[in-house]
């Protein structure tokens, strides 16, 4: 930014009086910013905030929907994997330690996905089924929920049947949740 202003430059005359001057134009650089140019830039910031954070907030827990969504999958491809071998499904998400077979169920360290967001549970059906018993299970549903406190209330639980249905819990539909 440039500002002009006023030098006085004394004129050389023969009878030199105070008031006898003359001005010129001289240049001087301004340091620092003007209370105005902040305030615009202020205002620009904040117009660019009011429809950034929002758009940012809703891509992060699409994020963390899309983790749960892999992570239900996931679940049901293993119990796929489990039948194939012991024609049952199993309630067993975590392997014990020094198991062997079946007892091993889906063979998880955790019942936690890899972010720690959500936990996963199993319903088996028919009532009291079990692997490699005279009554195997032949229907599982898979639940994946929330553990961490999180703002999205929408979509807080995401199930997923041995028959591909898809189900959600929250205030969102489920074929919202599902996208």
């Amino acid at each position: 930014m440039l500002r002009i202003r006023k030098c006085r430059i004394k004129t050389e005359f023969a009878l030199s009086l105070p008031d006898r001057t003359r001005f010129e134009s001289c240049v001087v650089r301004a340091r620092g910013f003007t209370l105005i140019e902040l305030l615009i830039t202020l205002a620009v910031v904040a117009i660019i905030s009011v429809f950034a954070v929002p758009s940012y907030m809703e891509q992060v827990k699409r994020g963390k929907r899309a983790e749960a969504k892999a992570f239900v999958l996931d679940m049901a491809s293993r119990q796929e994997r489990f039948y194939s071998l012991y024609s049952s499904y199993t309630s067993v998400i975590v392997a014990p330690t020094g198991c062997t077979g079946a007892a091993c169920g889906l063979g998880l360290g955790s019942n936690l996905s890899e972010t720690e967001h959500y936990s996963t549970s199993v319903a088996l059906l028919p009532s009291g089924c079990a692997p490699n018993s005279a009554s195997p299970c032949s229907a599982f549903t898979h639940t994946v929920s929330l553990v961490v406190t999180t703002s999205d209330s929408a979509c807080t639980a995401f199930t997923l049947t041995n028959t591909g249905v898809r189900g959600s819990t929250g205030t969102e539909t489920t074929q919202t949740c599902w996208r």
